[in-house]
Protein backbone atom coordinates (compact mmCIF):
# COMPACT_ATOMS: atom_id res chain seq x y z
CA UNK A 1 0.00 0.00 0.00
CA UNK A 2 1.27 3.47 -0.99
CA UNK A 3 1.75 6.32 1.14
CA UNK A 4 -0.67 9.22 0.97
CA UNK A 5 1.47 11.65 2.08
CA UNK A 6 3.99 12.90 -0.12
CA UNK A 7 7.55 12.57 1.55
CA UNK A 8 8.90 15.23 2.90
CA UNK A 9 11.86 16.81 4.71
CA UNK A 10 10.54 15.68 8.07
CA UNK A 11 9.38 12.31 6.33
CA UNK A 12 13.03 11.92 5.63
CA UNK A 13 14.17 12.87 8.77
CA UNK A 14 12.14 10.66 10.53
CA UNK A 15 12.97 7.92 8.60
CA UNK A 16 16.73 8.46 9.32
CA UNK A 17 16.18 8.45 13.04
CA UNK A 18 14.22 4.97 12.80
CA UNK A 19 17.43 4.27 11.11
CA UNK A 20 19.66 5.30 13.66
CA UNK A 21 17.81 3.63 16.88
CA UNK A 22 17.97 0.40 14.68
CA UNK A 23 22.19 0.94 14.14
CA UNK A 24 22.27 1.47 17.57
CA UNK A 25 20.56 -2.18 18.43
CA UNK A 26 22.64 -5.13 19.72
CA UNK A 27 21.27 -7.31 17.10
CA UNK A 28 21.17 -5.61 13.38
CA UNK A 29 19.30 -7.26 11.07
CA UNK A 30 19.99 -7.51 7.12
CA UNK A 31 17.65 -4.98 5.56
CA UNK A 32 15.48 -6.37 2.74
CA UNK A 33 16.27 -5.85 -0.15
CA UNK A 34 15.05 -6.45 -3.92
CA UNK A 35 16.70 -8.34 -6.88
CA UNK A 36 17.49 -5.01 -8.14
CA UNK A 37 19.43 -4.01 -5.60
CA UNK A 38 20.63 -7.23 -4.15
CA UNK A 39 22.59 -7.23 -7.26
CA UNK A 40 24.34 -3.58 -6.42
CA UNK A 41 26.22 -4.99 -3.56
CA UNK A 42 28.02 -1.96 -1.63
CA UNK A 43 32.09 -1.84 -1.55
CA UNK A 44 32.44 -4.56 0.14
CA UNK A 45 31.03 -7.24 -2.31
CA UNK A 46 28.06 -7.85 0.19
CA UNK A 47 24.40 -6.39 1.06
CA UNK A 48 24.89 -6.27 4.53
CA UNK A 49 25.05 -2.99 6.51
CA UNK A 50 27.92 -1.17 5.86
CA UNK A 51 30.47 -0.38 8.67
CA UNK A 52 31.01 2.24 10.28
CA UNK A 53 34.01 3.29 8.74
CA UNK A 54 32.90 2.67 5.14
CA UNK A 55 32.35 5.91 2.90
CA UNK A 56 29.98 8.36 3.58
CA UNK A 57 28.87 7.29 0.34
CA UNK A 58 27.78 3.71 1.02
CA UNK A 59 25.90 5.30 4.24
CA UNK A 60 23.98 7.57 2.13
CA UNK A 61 23.42 4.99 -0.63
CA UNK A 62 21.55 2.57 2.43
CA UNK A 63 19.87 5.62 3.19
CA UNK A 64 18.58 6.66 0.29
CA UNK A 65 17.67 2.91 -0.94
CA UNK A 66 15.57 1.58 2.16
CA UNK A 67 13.87 5.65 1.81
CA UNK A 68 12.92 4.74 -1.85
CA UNK A 69 11.52 1.30 -0.58
CA UNK A 70 9.66 2.24 2.48
CA UNK A 71 8.18 4.80 -0.68
CA UNK A 72 6.78 1.68 -2.38
CA UNK A 73 5.39 2.88 -5.58
CA UNK A 74 5.63 6.84 -4.54
CA UNK A 75 7.83 9.14 -6.30
CA UNK A 76 9.35 12.04 -4.16
CA UNK A 77 9.38 15.80 -5.47
CA UNK A 78 12.56 18.03 -5.20
CA UNK A 79 14.43 14.74 -4.37
CA UNK A 80 17.92 16.80 -4.47
CA UNK A 81 16.99 19.72 -2.13
CA UNK A 82 15.60 17.19 0.36
CA UNK A 83 19.16 15.64 0.81
CA UNK A 84 21.09 18.08 1.06
CA UNK A 85 19.05 19.99 3.40
CA UNK A 86 18.91 17.06 5.55
CA UNK A 87 22.66 16.67 5.38
CA UNK A 88 23.34 20.51 5.65
CA UNK A 89 22.15 20.88 8.75
CA UNK A 90 24.30 18.14 11.01
CA UNK A 91 27.29 18.88 8.75
CA UNK A 92 27.47 22.66 9.74
CA UNK A 93 26.50 22.00 13.61
CA UNK A 94 29.31 18.92 14.12
CA UNK A 95 31.50 21.55 12.11
CA UNK A 96 30.79 24.14 13.97
CA UNK A 97 31.25 22.65 17.33
CA UNK A 98 34.56 21.51 15.70
CA UNK A 99 35.82 25.21 15.42
CA UNK A 100 34.39 25.87 18.79
CA UNK A 101 31.97 28.50 16.58
CA UNK A 102 34.70 29.88 14.85
CA UNK A 103 32.80 30.98 11.64
CA UNK A 104 36.03 31.78 9.68
CA UNK A 105 37.95 28.37 10.44
CA UNK A 106 34.07 26.59 9.67
CA UNK A 107 33.95 28.25 6.72
CA UNK A 108 37.66 27.16 5.53
CA UNK A 109 36.76 23.89 6.43
CA UNK A 110 33.74 23.87 4.18
CA UNK A 111 35.00 25.77 1.68
CA UNK A 112 32.72 28.53 1.67
CA UNK A 113 33.42 32.23 2.06
CA UNK A 114 31.83 33.72 4.85
CA UNK A 115 29.23 35.27 3.65
CA UNK A 116 27.52 32.07 2.26
CA UNK A 117 28.21 29.95 5.92
CA UNK A 118 26.21 33.09 7.16
CA UNK A 119 23.21 32.48 5.38
CA UNK A 120 22.97 29.14 5.76
CA UNK A 121 23.84 29.37 9.46
CA UNK A 122 20.42 31.78 9.21
CA UNK A 123 18.72 29.38 7.51
CA UNK A 124 19.39 26.64 9.82
CA UNK A 125 18.95 28.65 12.66
CA UNK A 126 22.11 28.48 14.08
CA UNK A 127 23.54 31.85 14.58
Amino acid sequence: MAHSVPPTANHLAHHHDHLRESDNQDSIQQPTMDAQSSSNSDLYGNSELAPVNAPLRVHVERVVREYFAALEDEMPTDFYELILREVELPLLTVVLEQTRGNQTKCAQILGLNRGTLRKKLKIHNLM
